[in-house]
């Protein structure tokens, strides 16, 4: 899976139902963005819905053990991405931060794009080569307006 989509997939599941869900519910309060705070609460929190720790409070959107998987998941993954374009995994930084630096990797820059489309633009188209026929039609071609010209000048 490309990294943009594991990003899209992570934020749209990372969402603000699943966090007041979770504040709600579990009393599990996700209000930092750094990545070490954030795997720390999600641990947290599969051990509360595996105990069966839920208020009974009507939320608009019910979480399972299946959700905050996903987002470990997708989380993990980023991570690794992370790891492998950098060496080293960010624990102390801002979600955020990590996701705009690997989609960087990934789309480029709208300067740079707009530069490259300019180049193949305004680039001379290269040399086609033609066949033996065709270099044949379009001499006897280049000869017989040669002598037209010649024959007008004449008269």
């Amino acid at each position: 899976m490309k990294i943009n989509l594991i990003i899209a997939d992570f934020e749209s599941a990372f969402s603000s139902s699943f966090k007041h869900t979770a504040r709600t519910q579990f009393d599990i309060d996700f209000n930092s963005s750094i990545i070490q705070d954030i795997i720390d609460k999600l641990n947290l929190l599969k051990k509360k819905i595996e105990a069966g720790e839920v208020k009974n409070i009507h939320v608009g959107w019910q979480m399972d053990i299946n959700h905050v998987n996903l987002i470990e998941q997708r989380l993990n993954q980023i991570l690794n991405h992370y790891e492998e374009f950098f060496n080293y995994r960010p624990l102390i930084q801002k979600i955020y931060s990590v996701n705009s630096k690997l989609i960087e990797l990934v789309i480029p820059n709208p300067k740079d794009f707009a530069q490259n489309v300019i180049k193949d633009l305004l680039a001379p188209a290269g040399k086609v080569k033609k066949s033996k026929k065709e270099v044949q039609h379009q001499e006897t071609f280049t000869l017989s307006l040669t002598r037209a010209l010649k024959a007008n000048q004449k008269l």
